[in-house]
């Protein structure tokens, strides 16, 4: 017997319900991915006696156990979805070397709901858990065979981690042309601090916020937190507890600029928000009443109300309007409309008119909360200043880019791709400000919504045929591989490139024309789309099929081929920059002419995975699922539309219900099961896992029998 067969045989032993154990590989597959994409020398998976575990650095990250799937994210998992995955917080793992840091356990037959619950958690502990790596991880405990059943199981070859001291791409390495030595030249780095420390009341950071002296570079993120976060930092400044430090760039001349909130108004100023934009932000709105303007462009009001009784803020809501002992929006308190005095005496008077008992201990802490409410404004504010001293030069655009990447490498970590957005903002802020608009016009009258990023990565793609942004932001920053040193012209030249491959990916009319071959891929609708990644990926390669001027019948035919192979068998699925970055390799060394072999990469692809066995038996094990959004139930629906399939007792093709056509109070579609549970049970069929696979939960208590049911969704 080969290793691998016996690690098959094992955890055969340890999970025997196949659907179950290909749910917890899946999410082992996923983490592998996942960890791998963030650092391919710093993760290992490990054959342990009890199962499979996944080490991020030198902490578990996932694995699997008898009759459990472990998962670590970064806190807290609320009550709702430890319920949905049977994990009971008495069994949690807290790491001492990640705050907030839980080893979550989940029933194992919950496995399949894992990702979607706790997916972008587990994201975050990762990043968290590798940047604690200082250096590559020994891979003495990794096990090559372990990985290599997995990939067997998931349908996809997954990468083994590297033994490389560094993540660099290989052409950047060739690139350099110099010896390895040049490492080792002496080089002095070190030099006075660029900034100085100071402490400044809340009330001047707004005066100069409102008289817009002080603003946000473009290289500064959207306005992203929820009421909830406001209010709580609004409680924790009334406490006295410390809310982090400011960062601020002050700039000799006056640098393009945007106004605090949002709007879209630009400016020049010279002293810029390097850390600290949300919290600013967030105070500006509430104590100015000022309105912020969201990713999508809309605008709102932040609303909170403060019950002076006991001093606690909430997020305004019906129910605190109409209660008579809180003030409504406490963005009065800090107007002009009614004076303290006023606020209190009419508060106190609307709760003595309901009846409600007003003593002198009452009145005392109303007082005293609003008065302390009303000194928020006098917080003083830690901050660093960057700016020049007799000892230093000027922070240029470079140092502050670099600043602002490694701030946001700590705590709350941005992704990849807000990096490159970052080094696109600092040295080429038009770039930036056209793949932020021209994602929102292309997701209009679109089959999927598009986001900023997702467009970033697919001209990437096409650029350099690249996909993982690790890479891709130490590559357009032009870093030499072998002295660290940034090469001011490498990375011209690179944002150049990206420019270019821009004008390419930006094109509406190319957009609309790929549009239509998804649709004809029978992905009528966004409900029929398992990954969003798998349309961008296809559009990248679609652009790419058109620089190498493939036949536009033959173009158009693979890539609705492609499409419809990639999502339903899920190639694209969690983390896909390392499939993706394997895919665009395979035709990277074609040039132009060369359409046939375009064609035939793609094809050769999808046939590694798509084999007879795929057709014959995973995915008719697949399609006996009871998730309705599984890729194999989505492919289904996909497939009657391609071929015309009308809905069940219905004279309406699928196509016509399935196909956002307009916007009504009901569901143009409903599916309903054949066969009720009460028949089935009479059947015996009483596995609960079968019974939901095709049958109706009876809640009214009598049963019905077959026919009474039916499917109009034709599935």
């Amino acid at each position: 017997m080969s290793e691998v067969d016996r690690i098959r045989a094992k955890i055969e032993r340890v999970v025997p319900d196949e659907d179950e154990r290909v749910a917890a590989l899946r999410v082992l597959a996923f983490a592998v991915e996942n960890a791998d994409d963030e650092r391919p020398n710093g993760w290992y998976l490990r054959e342990t006696s009890r199962g499979l575990s996944l080490f991020a650095g030198r902490l578990f990250a996932c694995g699997i156990q008898r009759g459990r799937l472990g998962l670590s994210v970064l806190g807290p998992v609320d009550d709702e979805t430890r319920a949905h995955l049977g994990a009971d917080a008495e069994d949690d793992e807290q790491f001492s070397a990640v705050p907030g840091g839980l080893l979550v356990w989940i029933h194992i037959e919950k496995a399949a709901q894992a990702l979607g619950l706790l997916g972008a958690q587990f994201e975050k502990f990762v990043d968290e858990a590798m940047a604690r790596v200082r250096r590559k991880v020994s891979t003495d405990s990794h096990s090559p065979d372990a990985l290599a059943y997995l990939s067997s199981v998931v349908g996809r070859e997954l990468p083994q981690p590297s033994t490389a001291d560094e993540d660099l791409a290989p052409d950047e390495s060739a690139e350099a042309g110099e010896d390895d030595l040049q490492a080792r030249d002496p080089k002095v780095r070190g030099r006075a601090p660029l900034f100085s420390h100071s402490q400044v009341p809340i009330g001047a950071l707004l005066s100069e916020i409102q008289g817009k002296t002080l603003a946000l570079p473009d290289l500064q993120r959207p306005f992203v937190w929820e009421d909830t976060k406001v209010r709580d930092l609004l409680d924790s400044i009334f406490v006295g507890f410390p809310v982090g430090t400011l960062v601020l760039w002050h700039t000799a001349d006056g640098k393009d600029a945007k106004l605090v909130g949002g709007a879209p108004d630009s400016l020049r100023a010279n002293t810029l928000i390097i850390d600290g934009q949300q919290r600013l932000t967030s105070l500006f709105a509430v104590m100015r009443g000022a309105e912020v303007t969201e990713r999508d462009g809309s605008k709102r009001t932040i609303t909170i109300a403060f019950r002076p009784r006991d001093g606690r803020f909430e997020v305004a809501s019906a129910v605190t309007a109409k209660d008579p002992e809180f003030l409504p929006n406490i963005t009065e308190l800090w107007s002009s409309t009614r004076m303290k005095g006023q606020i209190r005496r009419e508060l106190l008077a609307a709760l003595r008119a309901q009846g409600r008992q007003v003593d002198d201990a009452y009145e005392a802490a109303v007082e005293e909360n609003l008065d302390r409410a009303q000194a928020i404004t006098e917080y003083q504010f830690p901050v660093v200043r960057i700016q020049q001293s007799s000892n230093t030069a000027e922070a240029n655009d470079e140092d502050v880019a670099e600043i602002f990447v490694r701030i946001n490498n700590q705590g709350k970590r941005l992704g990849q791709a807000d990096f490159v957005l970052t080094l696109l903002s600092v040295f080429q802020g038009d770039l930036r400000d056209r793949i932020e608009r021209r994602a929102v016009e292309m997701s209009q009258d679109a089959v999927i919504e598009l986001d900023t990023q997702q467009l970033l990565r697919a001209t990437c793609a096409v650029g350099f045929s690249r996909a993982k942004m690790s890479s891709i932001y130490r590559f357009l920053r032009g870093i030499d591989p072998a002295t660290g040193d940034t090469n001011v012209e490498n990375r011209q030249k690179r944002i150049a490139t990206l420019r270019a491959a821009s004008e390419e990916c930006l094109d509406a009319t190319r957009w609309r024309d790929f549009m239509l071959r998804v649709v004809r891929a029978g992905l009528v609708n966004q409900a029929l789309v398992a990954s969003n990644n798998a349309i961008v990926n296809g559009y990248a390669f679609y652009v790419l099929g058109q620089r190498l001027a493939v036949s536009k019948p033959q173009l158009e035919e693979v890539i609705s081929r492609w499409l419809f192979g990639t999502l339903l068998s899920a190639r694209y699925s969690g983390s896909s920059e390392t499939v993706f970055e394997k895919d665009l390799a395979r035709i990277a060394p074609l040039a132009q002419g060369q359409g046939e072999q375009f064609v035939r990469a793609l094809d050769d692809t999808l046939n590694e995975r798509l084999t007879s066995d795929f057709w014959g038996q995973s995915l008719v094990m697949s399609l006996e699922t009871q998730r309705a959004r599984s890729p194999a139930a989505l492919g289904f629906r996909a497939a009657q539309i391609v071929l015309g399939a009308r809905a069940l007792f219905s004279d309406q093709p699928l196509r016509n219900l399935l196909a956002p056509l307009g916007q009504g109070s009901r569901a143009a579609a409903e599916a309903h099961h054949l066969f009720p549970k009460a028949f089935l049970s009479s059947c015996g069929v009483t596995e609960r896992r079968r019974i939901n696979q095709f049958a109706n939960r009876n809640r009214s208590g009598g049963g019905l029998r077959p026919g009474s049911a039916h499917a109009t969704s034709g599935a």
